[in-house]
């Protein structure tokens, strides 16, 4: 099961992530005005995409991370062009999962950008997870509010398999996300908090239910979560 990690990067040098099978790290650069894609060397200068990838690998160990960075301060204009050939790679290389521990306000420029390669990935029967606001769950915030994606938020609940359900909202799932222990850059931990934590549980728990049912389909896998988190069972 590849999961692409869509954030920072990732630095798999941490002893935490030593033993996580990894697909190799990657970023969105722009060349003479075109966004493409280069190897990484396992760069992460913000340590974000390194904590939500130790997550993810502490829930499914034997879930292989593909880090792409897309999230780079030289992207704050062009953000919605590099998330999406970043997606759009991950899901050429394999991946069934993404991980989107971010997120962005419904601007008419950018919209159209994540609504179409979110769309796609559906109909490849990849399964997006993204974080909603850390303002409010029902702040407008994309990926999250797209009916095809998986949006979380965060719970104060740490316990790492505890998923509540959140019945007729946009963001239906919500997920540990108060006080998490993460690995960042360097071999140290931190304590952290937020929706893009809670969004990294839930696709770990995901990697784990995809590689026992590797025919769910995005809606199935969403079915399958709310199902668990409405009845207080864990997916195993």
């Amino acid at each position: 099961m590849i999961v692409a990690v869509l954030d920072t990067g990732v630095d798999p040098r941490h002893p935490d992530l030593a033993a996580m099978p990894l697909a190799g790290t990657w970023r969105t650069t722009f060349h003479d005005g075109r966004c493409v894609i280069e190897p990484a060397e396992g760069s992460d200068p913000a340590g974000h995409g390194t904590a939500v990838a130790g997550i993810i690998h502490a829930l499914a160990p034997a879930a292989i991370i593909l880090g792409v960075s897309v999230l780079r301060a030289d992207h704050r204009q062009s953000r919605h062009e590099a998330t999406r050939l970043g997606a759009r790679f991950a899901m050429d290389r394999g991946a069934r999962l993404l991980n989107c521990s971010f997120g962005v306000p419904g601007l008419a420029p950018t919209l159209p950008v994540y609504k179409e390669w979110t769309d796609e990935a559906f109909h490849r029967d990849c399964t997006v997870v993204a974080a909603s606001s850390n303002v409010s769950p029902d702040h407008v915030e994309y990926p999250a509010f797209f009916a095809q994606v998986i949006g979380v938020t965060a719970g104060e609940e740490s316990r790492c398999a505890m998923l509540e359900s959140r019945p007729r909202h946009h963001v239906t799932l919500k997920a540990p996300g108060a006080g998490i222990r993460v690995p960042v850059p360097g071999g140290g931990h931190a304590h952290v908090t937020g929706s893009s934590f809670a969004a990294a549980h839930v696709t770990g728990l995901l990697a784990r239910l995809l590689s026992r049912y590797p025919g769910l389909t995005p809606s199935m896998t969403r079915e399958a979560l709310e199902h668990h988190a409405a009845s207080g069972d864990t997916p195993a």
